[in-house]
């Protein structure tokens, strides 16, 4: 990723992965209240709950390509190696 341009069917199925989990998860009254304060913490913004599937729809194909050049570099990266329990070195 990062070099290739993103189709709109992948682009629309990642926004439609995303808004279905974000409104799943407001089922439940408890979710909504940790997800307002979460926002009101972070963001200064307790209201962005009411406005926040209107900015998943608003990404474009261009800030997800700006997005991945910015952030998915090999500098960026994090390898972990595991090994079998009794197998160390």
């Amino acid at each position: 990723m990062g070099k290739e341009p993103l189709n709109d069917a992948e682009l629309q199925k990642a926004k439609n992965a995303i808004s279905l989990g974000f409104i799943n998860s407001l089922y439940r009254s408890l979710v909504r209240a940790i997800i307002i304060g979460q926002y009101a913490v972070s963001f200064d913004d307790p209201n962005l709950i009411n406005t926040w599937l209107d900015k998943i729809a608003a990404v474009t194909r261009e800030d997800v390509q700006r997005a991945a050049n910015k952030y998915l570099r090999p500098t960026n990266r994090t390898v972990v190696i595991t090994l079998p329990k009794g197998a160390a070195q």
